[in-house]
């Protein structure tokens, strides 16, 4: 029996491993899929992202980009950014400054939970996670006590931590293969 690979990728980490790799570095998400997945059968490949608000300037690219994914095959489950109220304080002068900033919730937190439902449903064999997030190491674990594999694929950069490449079955270093899955 083919071994049975789902694709579970953490877009807004990505993109930032991709930065901290090296300036103007982008993934071609096709390619990505396909080097992962190599001889086995894809039983899906999921993406998830945190996009802006509709009146954003951002929201137009973000919207193409998913749309294009969705289109290839893509999973794609997208969290509105929720908007957190913030107060600066100059540490020079001591005065306030209230504002507002856009952050990330809940994409790991649906990322998590698919990773373990669809293994309690017994739908992979293998998991390949797309991410350095720490966050998600006791999901893996959860995963690997059902008799499930784990892969991880990242950049071997500074914020990804030793002990989170461990808990993986195997470790997938996007550094060797990042000639292969650029995008042109």
């Amino acid at each position: 029996m083919q071994e049975r690979v789902m694709i579970f990728i953490d877009g807004a980490n990505l993109f930032h491993g991709c930065s901290n790799y090296k300036k103007g570095y982008k993934i071609d998400m096709l390619k990505l899929r396909d080097e992962l997945v190599g001889g086995r059968k894809l039983v899906s490949s999921h993406y998830y992202a945190a996009i802006p608000r509709e009146n954003s300037s951002q929201f137009p690219a973000q919207k193409r980009f998913l749309d294009m994914l969705s289109y290839n095959g893509f999973n794609v489950t997208a969290v509105p950014l929720k908007t957190h109220r913030v107060t600066v304080k100059c540490d020079y002068c001591g005065m306030e400054n209230h504002t507002t900033e856009q952050v990330e919730k809940g994409v790991d937190i649906a990322l998590a939970t698919d990773l373990i439902s669809f293994a309690m449903d017994d739908q992979y064999d293998t998991a390949i996670i797309v991410s350095g997030d720490y966050d998600y190491f006791r999901a893996i674990q959860e995963v690997q006590r059902r008799g499930k594999k784990v892969e991880i694929a990242y950049f071997l950069i500074q914020g990804i931590t030793e002990e989170f490449i461990q808990v993986a079955d195997n470790f997938i270093s996007l550094n060797g293969i990042a000639d292969k899955i650029t995008k042109e």
